[in-house]
């Protein structure tokens, strides 16, 4: 009996460890949060004061690290232009293909192709 009871107080001392456990890495979790958006807080009014733009160095999880902001040049309206045209030459060829498939009845041989080009460019 006294052995159990020694027990189940031995369990429930380990319950409590346990629980203080957890409520300090709780509160240890919301003061590193808090200290993180304090230093954000710093970051941008450091940035303000600077003419604007902050520092490349933005410290996160106690970690300086470069961020730096991509910049915009002038060839990704090229890539979006050649993108562009791109898909409208795949959709002009799949088109030129669905005409053929309806005109030749989806029978695709030549003899078919070769029957179908001039009621199409008639029809055109």
């Amino acid at each position: 009996m006294k052995k159990e009871k020694k027990e189940e107080m031995e369990r429930e001392r380990i319950r409590q460890e346990k629980k203080m456990l957890k409520e300090k890495r709780r509160e240890e979790a919301k003061l590193k949060e808090m200290e993180q958006k304090d230093s954000y807080a710093e970051y941008m009014v450091r940035g303000d004061q600077n003419g604007g733009s902050p520092s490349k160095h933005h410290h996160q999880n106690g970690h300086a690290q470069d961020t730096e902001e991509p910049e915009c040049s002038g060839f990704s309206c090229i890539g979006l232009l050649v993108r562009l045209i791109l898909y409208c030459m795949v959709g002009c060829v799949a088109l030129g293909i669905s005409l053929l498939w309806l005109y030749t009845d989806g029978k695709m041989d030549s003899d078919s192709i070769q029957a179908a080009v001039p009621v199409i460019q008639v029809d055109d």
